[in-house]
């Protein structure tokens, strides 16, 4: 049983590694809908495997290795080959290097997002309450979710001015996650003691998004909110900060 439990979290783990590498596949044979589900289905192994491993006290380097190169093929890899093959095979005018170019950019952003995150994160509970930059997970939702409501926002944009969103889009979401912006680990806040509350949000969130079969862009949305939340929040506290100060100066006067 015991060496049952010490596996446990690598196997969840493999499991979004698997997520990962058929998402690929079915990127290559053009099912990119299925693909991108695929990479939320990765999500859920992610978010569970280091909860796991910290519940058992089974964590480990070896644990923290896998994942990050798990969590590189799964969000990393796997979401800019979703946004390259639907630019390049969408009919955008879009030239097929700047397309490249960008996708690139966000691969590299999540290899450097990860290396920091192995290098800086202690294995406790309390270093996993919040990060310093967005984390790859909500970097690739994002960029996944906005290939989910691709045919509903093309209702209301042209095809050329959304392929424009989704080309600035990987740059955009690769410079938060490698930047030192304050996120809240969402995992965590779920499995807190804030876990009733988030899951009856969550459960409406979800039931809004089935009754008015706008279920995706409900999701795209909040991963949208979720990725703008850390700039807002930095903003609140720069300007609490020079609040605070302008109040020392004006009563050391």
């Amino acid at each position: 049983m015991k060496k049952i439990t010490r596996c446990l979290p690598s196997a969840i783990t493999l499991g979004n590694l698997f997520c990962g590498f058929l998402a690929i596949s079915y990127i290559e044979d053009n099912f990119l809908v299925k693909a991108a589900w695929l990479i939320f289905l990765g999500m859920i192994f992610d978010m569970f495997d280091g909860k796991v491993a910290r519940m058992t006290d089974v964590s480990s380097d070896f644990g923290m290795q896998l994942d990050s190169l798990t969590d590189m093929i799964t969000f990393g890899v796997a979401p800019a080959f979703l946004i390259k093959v639907y630019l390049l095979e969408s009919g955008s005018p879009m030239q097929a290097k700047l397309v490249w170019g960008v996708c690139l950019f966000f691969v590299m952003c999540a290899a450097l997002r990860l290396a920091r995150f192995n290098t800086q994160t202690e294995p406790d509970e309390e270093s996993h309450s919040f990060f310093y930059g967005l984390a790859t997970p909500g970097g690739a939702g994002l960029l996944a979710s906005l290939v989910l409501v691709a045919d509903f926002m093309i209702r209301f944009l042209s095809l050329e001015l959304y392929t424009i969103i989704l080309m600035c889009a990987p740059v955009f979401i690769g410079t938060l996650m490698i930047s030192q912006i304050r996120y809240v680990h969402f995992g965590s806040f779920l499995v807190s003691k804030h876990m009733k509350l988030t899951l009856l949000l969550i459960s409406s969130f979800v039931l809004l998004g089935v009754v008015f079969n706008l279920f995706t862009v409900f999701l795209s949305c909040g991963f949208l909110f979720y990725a703008f939340s850390g700039p807002l929040n930095e903003i609140k506290l720069r300007l609490s900060y020079y609040d605070d100060r302008k109040d020392e100066l004006a009563g050391a006067t």
